[in-house]
């Protein structure tokens, strides 16, 4: 196989991809369980970052874990792949902007991304946890830009024809 064919291949969508779709869905289920177990803590989370107004951080606080916990199952599971990946994406891009935010207005907190999981560069606003983001949604592009996912619900169903 040619270098081309290789390049080709990894963004048509092979088992790689899959295994990335896969992994990015268990950060988005741990993310969002963590902090269904715990969203009294997630709130005050919430509210260090000073961008969500007080009135609305307890609904933010319940309904956000659930939409977290819900796209990464669909990552995970590979069911209906790009519309997870399209809002896996869109949380991404607010929280790297909320953080971003917050760095540049020189403060230092916990994240509350993964609550009680949180460790190292990661647990803290700056600029590692900004690289992770990064990464983060890079990976949601790639997964909702392969045009196949071996090893998933959707490619299940359209191969036994219950799905166009």
């Amino acid at each position: 196989m040619t270098i081309r064919e290789r390049i080709f291949s990894f963004f048509y969508g092979n088992g790689l991809v899959s295994l990335l779709r896969i992994l990015t869905g268990a950060v988005f289920i741990a993310s969002g369980g963590s902090k269904i177990a715990d969203p009294s803590s997630f709130a005050d989370s919430i509210a260090l970052y000073g961008i969500v107004p007080q009135m609305l951080i307890p609904y933010v606080a319940i309904v956000l874990p659930w939409v977290e916990l819900f796209s990464g199952l669909l990552l995970a599971a590979g069911l209906r792949i790009r519309a997870a990946a399209l809002l896996s994406f869109a949380m991404m891009c607010l929280f790297t902007a909320f953080i971003g935010w917050n760095v540049a207005l020189g403060k230092s907190f916990e994240c509350g991304c993964v609550a009680g999981l949180d460790a190292g560069p990661f647990s803290r606003i700056g600029w590692p946890l900004l690289g992770r983001n990064a990464v983060l949604l890079a990976l949601t592009v790639l997964v909702f830009r392969a045009k196949r996912h071996p090893f998933s619900l959707d490619y299940l169903l359209e191969k036994r024809g219950l799905r166009k």
